[in-house]
């Protein structure tokens, strides 16, 4: 999707974000990067990618590859917004985030 950039994976990647910037490769199979890492990639168009299991992704010249160590990997336009992907996936893959979101 034109001028979409992408967010997520590990804290410790916070220093590339958003992700498409430049050549962006983590497989969280082998590095949950200081325990700090989720299978979850939101984008600023409302989009998300999320897997129950580890993913290994890569993002290089605005193309995306995902494989989920043997789990699902889901994908979905949850919105417009990187707002509106956060609170969606937060709501049905964290639940106990959202209570805290909208108190």
């Amino acid at each position: 999707m034109e001028n979409e950039h992408w967010w997520g994976g590990a804290v410790l990647d916070v220093h590339n974000s958003p992700l498409d910037e430049k050549d962006f490769y983590y497989g969280q199979f082998a590095d949950c990067k200081g325990n700090q890492s989720a299978p979850l990639f939101i984008s600023n168009k409302g989009r998300y990618i999320w897997s129950e299991k580890p993913l290994l992704i890569g993002i290089k010249e605005g193309k995306i590859t995902i494989e989920a160590h043997n789990g699902k990997v889901i994908s979905c336009q949850a919105g417009e917004t990187l707002r509106d992907a956060f609170l969606y996936a937060s709501s049905k893959f964290f639940f106990s985030a959202i209570i805290l979101l909208t108190a």
